[in-house]
């Protein structure tokens, strides 16, 4: 705490001396990703930052009712920005378009709370202690001992209560309870986030689920379902539509490790584990050059065909479980 606690300061004397400041976060944005980004740019503008979030994707339909899309930019100058951060992401990589960009500005904070890989800033504040990247950023904000408002706690809270699977993930920890009750505390709208996250279905999430229910495999203790690029056209989803189908996978009744292999590109597949408590899927991933956490992982791979990868996805459990 004292190392973190040196860090935060280190990052509100960075941020004071900077005007204009560019947010990032990984490609595919989950909640987690898209409230940290927002709350920062909330918080920067309210102490007269010209703060920009920039994302490689555009938002699905449950994040546009949380989150306004139309305030994302999508054209990075570096020029423009004297301070670039980066929430949520280990690797240069998963910057997608924006990772070398980001690493050329001789001004950069990193903070996460994935075990980092390869990306780094002036200063890096990385706990993988904390379930949440909001949860780490929460910390940061209250540092400058300034009004938050509710729409910076209530993007805090879409991530932190996401991240956690509304505190039934492994990864929920009293510090996950603690920021909760200070996050609804300070006007979180937790019943609007709730409807829109947990208790709202749109038809293109039934369609999904029909797939998965139609398409999954369990072998043993391990269920999979592959997503061909053919079948996300016909769907007309993208990759962030696939986001929760290895989640729904790992809560069948016998099934200790999920995934789900989403053909993104011709050739370039997205691999994303889920697991049950005492099952370690980041072992899994790292193996194939992926990372993430203990119950929940991801990696990007490359090969000639969705079978081909779902081989070596198999053999990597077989060999790190």
């Amino acid at each position: 705490m004292v190392i973190m606690n040196k860090l935060i300061k280190q990052i509100k004397k960075v941020i004071y001396r900077a005007n204009n400041i560019a947010i990032f976060s990984h490609v595919s944005p989950d909640f987690d990703a898209l409230g940290s980004s927002f709350a920062l740019q909330y918080f920067l503008k309210s102490i007269n930052k010209n703060a920009k979030f920039f994302c490689n994707d555009d938002l699905t339909l449950k994040e546009r009712m949380l989150f306004d899309e139309h305030s994302i930019g999508k054209t990075f100058k570096i020029e423009d920005f004297d301070l670039v951060i980066s929430v949520d992401t280990p690797s240069i990589q998963m910057l997608g378009i924006y990772g070398e960009d980001f690493m050329k500005s001789t001004n950069r904070i990193v903070i996460d709370h994935h075990q980092n890989i390869d990306l780094n800033g002036q200063v890096t504040l990385v706990d993988t202690a904390f379930s949440s990247c909001c949860e780490i950023v929460f910390k940061v904000l209250k540092s400058f001992r300034k009004p938050l408002s509710k729409e910076v706690v209530s993007a805090l809270y879409a991530g932190l209560s996401t991240d956690t699977n509304s505190f039934v993930n492994t990864n929920t920890t009293v510090n996950s309870f603690m920021t909760a009750y200070e996050l609804m505390n300070l006007g979180a709208d937790v019943v609007k986030i709730n409807e829109t996250i947990y208790r709202t279905k749109t038809l293109k999430e039934i369609d999904f689920k029909k797939y998965v229910l139609s398409n999954m495999v369990i072998k043993e203790d391990i269920a999979y379902c592959l997503m061909p690029k053919k079948q996300l056209d016909k769907m007309h989803g993208t990759k962030s539509d696939c986001s929760g189908i290895s989640s729904d996978l790992v809560a069948y009744q016998g099934v200790n490790i999920a995934f789900s292999i989403v053909e993104e590109d011709i050739g370039v597949f997205k691999v994303s584990f889920r697991s049950k408590y005492g099952y370690d899927v980041r072992k899994i991933a790292n193996f194939i050059g992926g990372g993430g956490h203990i119950g929940a992982s991801g990696a990007t791979l490359k090969g000639d065909n969705i079978d081909q990868i779902k081989d070596k996805v198999l053999d990597a459990i077989d060999k790190n479980r």
